[in-house]
């Protein structure tokens, strides 16, 4: 815990460093001193971040990604940061906090203690985590780099993975998951961070910074990610970053802004692959401002052929890679023949535009449900599924839902205060995180209202929002009524206190009941919400180095089956047609084929039938194919059986 924390800090004040350092050459001295604090800090982050990834893929690449180098690179950047705090030079001076960021900081810095506890007592603990996150860690840690993973969650094999490289890194170093859900608190602190960058840039600092980021920081759905082994924050806090300084350099030109812009770009595509919405999002402000220096100017050929480099550099080093090792091999995976995308977990299908204003809606309205399960559509005169608690669904508070409907008032009225470029860098940001939501939102989900997980892809609007809204109507109000805005901070850390401690008791898949227990346990390996998967039920039987065979598809339960501390092989079975092949070695057998049983009733159209249709779909015969093999092979016993989640675990028996 001791030496993370440490290794943290040391990457943050080595891209601190750098950024000071970098912003003072490519921009010179009178840039970085009018660039505020928590920009700057934001800048900091960045560059470490990638600085840090960029060793990681290099050794990854290589195939060099062992324990004794990760110590050594831990080590360099820790003697590194401890080397640049001497320099005066490298020192720029970071405003004192005021009482009105002490009470915004307080119940922040209370829920990310919390969470941090809560990630040391319990397991991973989410579908996405148990499925192809840390499964793809444990592959990449025992490669000792990047490969090819052929696995039947095609998750697995093709998706961009600097998420998945530092949970590895995590595995790798403590040689334990307990701190895997870290990553996300760090995230969590990272898009407060630059959040609080924009409301300075946009605003100047001051008391509605403090109240702005604290308002960003109650949204439920961050809340709930802040703690869990995702990296929805991840790529939001690099799209953020984006729309930063994509609208700085627009307004303002620089060298380090479009720099950072680069590299958050790219650092975000190695993360997700939405990140692209971001960048068609910014092009046109991109497109016009290069215009406009070429007409001024002319073409500037050095400027263009840095441009390309440090982004082929960029792309290589902060996640890049998986894009072209997965062109090279040419998408094969061990998906099922027949298949579709969005059954594994590929969205490739787009074009359900009405996406674009139901979604939204279906968002604003749900903090205000009756039920904290689901939300009420009014054009379907029928609830469908929207659970409070949950973070892939959740919502984004009801702050967010007032601040929205404000939203064209502020504009109005606020949207031509500061000088010219401030108004047109707002605007950039704004209106390119706009592009990007609705680019985002038509891809086809089925169940019909599936949508409502999209709001931990889109969370890169918040800022934006809270940004038009909150910070200038408290700018405001300091100017007419100072005296009010220690009220207003005080009542706005009383909200964060109530909806934290509401998602701290009810998260569907971590609440406070489940830490408390796991707390008194040792090494607890057991998920709250669901005990049923074939994986968990392997984990209590077998051996701590007996190989696994898997029969799986989309979302299949890998990470259990792995053990305590990662040490079954597991070995997966190829899809058929043909005749079931089960390595030789493999002492257990496990089928995971949950997909089809759950969404898969034909009547199951759209989330008003969740309560009736899920769970009650039908396996398909190639979910089917090994039970049906093995259960009369007298070489194998069936230990377990779940027929409604199309679970079962086999024994080899003895000769």
């Amino acid at each position: 815990m001791i030496g993370f924390s440490i290794l943290v800090l040391a990457i943050a004040r080595v891209g601190y460093a750098a950024a000071t350092a970098l912003w003072r050459k490519l921009d010179g001295q009178a840039a970085l001193l009018q660039t505020p604090p928590a920009e700057l800090l934001a800048a900091g982050t960045v560059i470490g971040f990638c600085l840090w990834l960029s060793v990681n893929w290099t050794l990854a690449l290589t195939h060099q990604l062992t324990r004794p180098k990760l110590f050594g690179a831990a080590l360099l950047f820790v003697l590194i940061a401890i080397l640049s705090l001497f320099p005066r030079k490298m020192r720029i001076t970071m405003p004192r906090p005021s009482l009105i960021w002490l009470i915004a900081l307080i119940p922040i810095g209370s829920w990310i203690a919390y969470v941090l506890w809560r990630g040391t007592v319990l397991p991973p603990d989410n579908h996405d985590a148990l499925a192809y996150h840390l499964p793809k860690a444990v592959f990449i840690a025992r490669a000792h780099g990047y490969d090819y993973f052929l696995a039947p969650d095609s998750r697995i094999t093709t998706f961009p993975s600097n998420y998945e490289v530092l949970l590895a890194d995590l595995l790798l170093l403590a040689r334990s998951d307990q701190l895997t859900e870290w990553i996300a608190t760090v995230t969590y602190i990272l898009f407060l961070v630059v959040t609080t960058a924009v409301m300075e840039r946009w605003w100047g600092t001051g008391p509605h910074v403090a109240i702005a980021s604290l308002v960003t920081a109650a949204t439920p759905v961050l809340l709930l990610h802040s703690g869990a082994d995702k990296n929805d924050l991840m790529v939001c806090y690099f799209a953020v970053g984006a729309l930063l300084w994509g609208g700085r350099w627009y307004a303002r030109g620089g060298r380090m802004p479009w720099l950072l812009l680069i590299l958050t770009l790219v650092a975000g595509a190695g993360t997700k692959p939405q990140q692209a919405a971001i960048l068609i999002g910014i092009s046109p402000f991109l497109i016009a401002r290069i215009v406009r220096l070429a007409r001024a100017t002319g073409i500037r050929w050095k400027f263009v052929a840095s441009t390309i480099a440090i982004s082929i550099v960029a792309f290589g080093l902060c996640g890049g890679a998986p894009y072209v090792i997965d062109a090279i091999h040419g998408h094969g995976t061990l998906v099922d023949a027949g298949v579709s995308g969005l059954e594994n977990g590929n969205a490739s299908m787009y074009g359900d535009w009405a996406n674009l204003w139901q979604f939204p809606y279906l968002l604003l309205s749900a903090p205000f449900s009756s039920d904290a399960t689901s939300v009420w559509v009014p054009w379907r005169h029928q609830r469908w599924f929207w659970p409070k608690y949950e973070l892939y669904f959740s919502n984004y508070g009801a702050l967010f839902t007032f601040a929205s409907c404000v939203f064209p008032l502020c504009a109005w009225r606020y949207g031509r205060d500061g000088d010219d470029a401030t108004r047109r860098e707002r605007r950039a940001h704004a209106v390119a995180a706009a592009i990007a939501f609705c680019l985002i939102l038509p891809v086809v989900f089925r169940p019909l209202g599936f949508f409502a997980g999209s709001g931990r892809y889109v969370a890169f609007v918040i800022p934006a929002v809270i940004g038009w809204t909150v910070a200038p109507a408290v700018r405001e109000l300091q100017r007419t009524h100072g005296r009010r805005v220690a009220a207003a901070a005080g009542g706005m850390a009383l909200v964060f206190v109530v909806i934290a401690a509401d998602l701290a008791l009810n998260d569907r898949f971590s609440p406070l009941e489940y830490a408390l227990t796991a707390a008194h346990q040792r090494n607890p390996r057991w998920i709250w919400f669901s005990s049923e998967r074939a994986g968990t039920v392997v984990d209590k039987v077998a051996g701590p180095n007996e190989p696994i065979a898997v029969d799986g598809g989309f979302d299949t339960w890998l990470y259990p089956a792995m053990g305590a501390n990662q040490t079954r092989r597991i070995e997966f079975i190829a899809p058929g047609p043909g005749p079931v092949e089960i390595a030789e070695d493999a002492q257990w057998v496990i089928v995971d084929r949950s997909w089809h049983s759950v969404w898969g009733n034909p009547q199951f159209t759209d989330f008003g039938g969740f309560w009736r249709y899920r769970g009650k779909g039908g396996a398909t015969e190639q979910d089917l194919r090994v039970l049906k093999a093995l259960r009369p092979n007298p070489r194998f016993e069936l230990v377990y059986y779940n027929s409604s989640l199309n679970q079962a675990v086999f024994h080899r028996r003895a000769h």
